[in-house]
């Protein structure tokens, strides 16, 4: 290279580096201003992280907490099975939930069992495991039946239901002498609520409608720390869903500021000020040292003031 060149494209380098920077806090930023919108449905408002959906896009919240507004309320999705959302309290990380087959009928066209396994969420500890056995019949006259609801199973003619609870004790071997029933179920309710069908079989649909609790895990101590930072949570799609911390200048692995960045969409090639710093660094260099060497003995007088 030409000594007399070498200022010029010192500048050409520097002029590069400055624009690349702000191009990437821009895409930073975008999704910072993105996980600002919250998710509105009914009676369900201003919900965040980990939820997302609607105007929430997935990168704002986490894989397997997606909600569906179908109406009055939202639907979330556990283990394939829809729940409608009754209520959700982000400060205690607790949801309340119904098996939407279960909302408004105790006597759904298809039954299954309404309990979770391992997922992200657990229940609270005010439940009860209900089990509802369907397709009954009896060979009794003039005999009440513990627990018995209409239901005709199936469209069935002449069947009906009956409920017990404790799931460890109830079985089909639990059910009435005189009495045959087809399928049996476990729906977890509330424990108050269940209680109440001691006194009236009646409740069967409001005990179901009243909903379960739980208690959802998802990176919450991060989200906490992101959010005490003036962060927004999210999840790197990149990255399979791991969480991932939304701030004003760039993505970081946990909170905003921290020397932890994220590998994610929006992140900078280095810190923003290392990135200054380096870039300072470098032109005093090229200037104070290459410039005054390459220009020396030159008809063009370069004054470089800083």
């Amino acid at each position: 290279m030409h000594p007399k060149l070498f200022p010029i494209s010192c500048i050409f380098i520097a002029i590069a580096t400055l624009i690349h920077l702000p191009a990437s806090l821009a895409q930073g930023n975008e999704f910072y201003q993105n996980c600002s919108q919250l998710f509105q449905c009914g009676n369900i408002q201003g919900i965040g992280y980990p939820f997302w959906g609607a105007n929430r896009p997935q990168a704002c919240g986490h894989p397997s907490f997606s909600l569906n507004c179908t109406g009055e309320a939202p639907v979330l999705t556990i283990e394939t099975q829809p729940y409608r959302v009754l209520a959700i309290d982000d400060t205690t990380y607790a949801l309340k939930v119904v098996r939407e087959e279960y909302w408004d009928n105790s006597c759904p066209q298809f039954l299954y069992n309404a309990t979770l396994d391992e997922t992200p969420f657990n229940y609270t500890s005010d439940t009860d495991d209900l089990v509802l056995s369907y397709g009954c019949t009896t060979s009794l006259t003039g005999t009440t039946i513990p627990g018995q609801f209409s239901c005709l199973a199936n469209g069935t003619s002449g069947t009906f239901g009956i409920y017990s609870s404790n799931s460890a004790t109830a079985t089909l071997a639990n059910i009435p002498t005189g009495v045959t029933c087809t399928t049996s179920v476990i729906v977890t309710v509330n424990s108050t609520e269940g209680q109440a069908l001691a006194s009236s079989v009646e409740n069967v649909t409001q005990v179901l409608n009243s909903g379960v609790g739980l208690l959802w895990q998802a990176n919450n101590s991060y989200c906490e720390r992101c959010v005490a930072s003036r962060g927004r949570c999210g999840s790197d799609s990149s990255n399979a869903g791991s969480f991932i911390c939304y701030c004003p200048d760039r993505d970081y692995a946990f909170a905003c500021g921290s020397s932890s960045g994220s590998g994610g969409s929006g992140t900078c090639p280095f810190d923003q000020i290392s990135s200054v710093f380096l870039l300072c660094s470098f032109v005093r260099l090229c200037f104070f040292r290459k410039v005054k060497e390459s220009c020396r003995g030159s008809s063009l007088d370069l004054h470089v003031g800083f």
